[in-house]
C-alpha cells in the first residue's frame, strides 16, 4: 500500500482486515491460502486491495459491517486466479487471443469458488469487478468501489511484463477512465482515503 494512505486509516483498516479475516468462514481461509500457495503476488495484491475497500467504506462513513463487507470483498475479488496457471499469471509478455480468454475467466470462476458461502454482493464483486460502468451503468456500488481500488493498486504495484507507476500517474490514469470504465465518484473516495487533494489537483 503506498505510503500516502493516512495512519489513522491504515491502522482502522488493518484492525478491520484482522476482524474479517478472525470471523471469516473457514472457506475463506482455506482459498487465501491456496491462493497464496498458487500466487503469492496475487494474494498480496488481494490483501492491499482488502485493506484499500474496507479504508474507502470506511471514508463513506458506512457502518462497521459494510467496511468488513468491502474488505472480503476486496480479498475475495481475484480468488478465480485459482483456476489460472501460474505461468500465465506470471507471463511477462502479451497473452495470446487464447490466454487472454483464460485470463477474463478468473472472475467467473471465483464467483463460482465463493458463491457457496459468500453473501451475493460479494459474489457479484468477484464475478463482475472488471466490468465497465459505461456498459453496465446500475452496476452496484460494492463492486464499483471494489474496481477502483484493484484498478490503483494495479497500476502502482509491479507486474511481471511491466513496472508499477508512480501514485501520481496512477491517479491520472484513474481519472481519465472515470465515467466510462470507473466511478469518477468512488475516484474522489479514494484519494480522499489516500489523503491527496481531489480532482483538480490530482490531475494538474
Amino acid at each position: 500500500m503506498p505510503e500516502m494512505l493516512h495512519l489513522t486509516s491504515m491502522e482502522t483498516t488493518v484492525t478491520m482486515e484482522t476482524t474479517v479475516t478472525q470471523t471469516a468462514p473457514v472457506q475463506v481461509v482455506h482459498l487465501t491460502s491456496l491462493l497464496g500457495e498458487h500466487d503469492a503476488g496475487t494474494l498480496r495484491h488481494s490483501r492491499r486491495v482488502s485493506r484499500l475497500a474496507g479504508a474507502m467504506a470506511l471514508q463513506l462513513d458506512a457502518p462497521a459491517a459494510i467496511c468488513q463487507t468491502a474488505s472480503l470483498a476486496g480479498l475475495l475479488h481475484d480468488v478465480g486466479k485459482l483456476a489460472v496457471p501460474t505461468a500465465l499469471i506470471n507471463k511477462p509478455g502479451a497473452l495470446t487471443e487464447t490466454e487472454a480468454r483464460m485470463m477474463e475467466g478468473h472472475a467467473l470462476s471465483g464467483a463460482r469458488m465463493v458463491r457457496s458461502f459468500a453473501p451475493p454482493e460479494i459474489v457479484h464483486v468477484v464475478a463482475h469487478h472488471h466490468d465497465r460502468l459505461d456498459e453496465w451503468p446500475s452496476l452496484p456500488w460494492l463492486t464499483r468501489l471494489v474496481s477502483v481500488a484493484d484498478a490503483y493498486d494495479a497500476l502502482v504495484s509491479d507486474r511481471p511484463y511491466r513496472a508499477g507507476c508512480s501514485p501520481a500517474t496512477a491517479v491520472q490514469e484513474l481519472y481519465r477512465v472515470a465515467g466510462a470504465q470507473l466511478d469518477g465518484d468512488l475516484v474522489d473516495i479514494l484519494l480522499a482515503t489516500l489523503g491527496t487533494p481531489r480532482r483538480l489537483n490530482a490531475v494538474a
